[in-house]
């Protein structure tokens, strides 16, 4: 046994055998993915950087659109508030005329009552007053001040003898006992 093992070991067939042409072409392809793979070794900080770049520069652009969409906003809102204090003067320009003129009718037609009531000449206060002194017998209203006030300082007062007296004075508090001490 050990005979026929000893002797055809070059005679064996390892695969198909390649020619010197095919085992250049291997190699140069070998050699051309290391060169590939060193290329993408190198390459490949440079484009994460680069899309590190590109995401910063979206991100710019995207908040420079949303500050002119937040400035846009406000300047709308202004806008908007300002038709809004507009349209509001307007209506209370529209209600203080109308306010005016309800009150120019109302006094109106109070005057028109009022001159009915006293004879349709209007009203003249003078002569209101003169009428209503005449009415508690003030002698033709010639005087404005009331007197009847004077008339009760002219008379004396009922129970008093015309001599000062003191109507706040206590009675004597001494030698009174309480409770028999």
């Amino acid at each position: 046994m050990i005979l026929g093992a000893s002797g055809n070991f070059g005679n064996q067939s390892l695969g198909p055998k390649k020619t010197r042409q095919q085992l250049d072409q291997e190699a140069a392809d070998r050699e051309a993915a290391q060169q590939k793979a060193q290329a993408e070794a190198l390459l490949a900080p440079i484009r994460a950087q680069a899309a590190a770049q590109a995401r910063a520069l979206k991100a710019k652009e995207d908040a420079a659109k949303y500050n002119e969409a937040v400035q846009y906003a406000q300047q709308q809102a202004q806008t908007g508030n300002q038709e809004a204090r507009q349209q509001i003067q307007s209506y209370n320009q529209e209600q203080q005329a109308q306010d005016a003129a309800a009150q120019q009718t109302q006094q109106t037609s109070m005057q028109s009552g009022a001159q009915a009531a006293v004879g349709g000449s209007g009203f003249n206060p003078a002569a209101a007053a003169k009428q209503s002194f005449a009415n508690i017998g003030m002698g033709g209203g010639a005087s404005m001040i009331n007197q009847a006030p004077q008339a009760v300082r002219a008379t004396p007062p009922a129970n008093q003898t015309g001599a000062a007296s003191n109507k706040f004075t206590l009675p004597s508090a001494s030698g009174i006992n309480f409770g028999g001490f």
